[in-house]
């Protein structure tokens, strides 16, 4: 009887002390990404990413290009045997291009999305905000600043690279089957 206390009591202290590591690293996180973002950055990041599931837009790597053409719902820009090519515009004018890729048997091998903005402000803050956004869905990144990667389903990663120049603003994200 006095094993099975100990044994109970033992549990009952290592599930509260992982309950309160779990609390320290959900405080982390929270300290790491702020919270602030404005309605409208949480807008924008749903409609590039879309809240379908999946890695990007209702999609995984490895996925038949068939599957992506047919449920696809931006416009389609540009189609070759690799790649579909989609675009939109938001309200505020900023462009994005999402470009999926295709190896040769037609299965989804990486997708590369730029973001143009209309200012270099908007580039921090919406690069902070998609930090955050892979954050919570994939888990933390691997590596440090400006060359964090974020493991995602379908056995590939994917990182973000903020491009500001005189006259281009935005965001260049990748998403890539390990090799």
């Amino acid at each position: 009887m006095k094993k099975t206390l100990r044994l109970l009591s033992l549990v009952f202290l290592s599930a509260c002390s992982h309950s309160t590591e779990n609390e320290e690293t959900l405080q982390e996180n929270e300290e790491a990404f702020p919270s602030h973002f404005s309605t409208e950055t949480d807008k924008f990041i749903n409609a590039v990413f879309g809240d379908q599931g999946g890695t990007i837009r209702g999609f995984d790597l490895g996925d038949p290009k068939i599957k992506i053409k047919d449920m696809e719902s931006l416009s389609l820009i540009d189609e070759a045997d690799s790649t579909l090519a989609y675009s939109f515009e938001s309200k505020d004018f900023e462009l994005v291009d999402i470009n999926y890729k295709f190896n040769a048997q037609e299965k989804l091998d990486g997708v590369q999305v730029d973001i143009y903005l209309n200012e270099e402000g908007q580039t921090n803050e919406m690069y902070t905000a998609i930090r955050k956004y892979f954050t919570l869905k994939f888990g933390p990144a691997a590596g440090n600043e400006p060359k964090e990667t974020w493991p995602v389903n379908g056995g590939g990663s994917v990182s973000i690279k903020a491009v500001n120049h005189k006259i281009d603003h935005g965001l260049q994200i990748n998403y890539y089957k390990a090799s």
